[in-house]
């Protein structure tokens, strides 16, 4: 059975081959650079299939007009469902509330659970996820702590709405401080 690492970097695309403007081009990646076959990390490159991993570039307007924002995008990604189509427009930078029920079920996540998969999520979250009992949703964080009063914003994107519906929104401080989890930000200043 293949193993699949889906690695998302929200607000990064694939730009042009020019160091003027797309900053990937000059940039030191050389795990990117070594899974590519040593490609660039380009819009020029793709597509690309090496041994150990593919680079596709991807239309992030879905055929609607207006610039791709990341709430139906990663409800995009996270489904393989057009969610600019399902919610009529690109919206952001959260997945619009409409959709949220339907990122936590339809998830890539959820459904190769479903099938029997193992399947892990790697990011940290807020320790008050601990207090959400089974099957909880977003709306059962609100009131739970002060910090959660201020915006359970990480419920909000599509990444957690989909390991939260899996049931895979488990990794916390203390495995990020093991190095068993990655934070989605890349610099950890949101847990200092």
């Amino acid at each position: 059975m293949p193993r699949i690492l889906l690695f998302f970097i929200d607000g990064v695309g694939l730009g042009a081959d020019d160091p003027a403007v797309n900053p990937l081009v000059v940039a030191e990646l050389p795990t990117f650079r070594e899974l590519l076959g040593g490609s660039a990390v380009t819009l020029g490159a793709a597509p690309i299939t090496a041994a150990r991993a593919s680079l596709v570039a991807l239309d992030a307007t879905l055929g609607f007009e207006g610039i791709p924002q990341s709430g139906t995008g990663q409800a995009s990604l996270l489904t393989g469902a057009n969610a600019v189509e399902l919610h009529g427009r690109h919206f952001g930078p959260w997945v619009p509330s409409r959709l949220r029920t339907f990122v936590r079920e339809q998830s890539v996540l959820a459904r190769a659970l479903a099938a029997g998969r193992r399947t892990a999520f790697a990011n940290a979250y807020p320790e008050e996820l601990n207090l959400l009992p089974d099957g909880a949703g977003p709306a059962d964080v609100r009131g739970r702590t002060r910090r959660a009063r201020r915006g359970p914003a990480f419920l909000r994107a599509g990444p957690p709405l989909a390991a939260l519906g899996a049931g895979l929104l488990i990794r916390h401080t203390p495995d990020l401080e093991r190095g068993d989890a990655v934070a989605s930000e890349l610099t950890n200043e949101g847990w200092r």
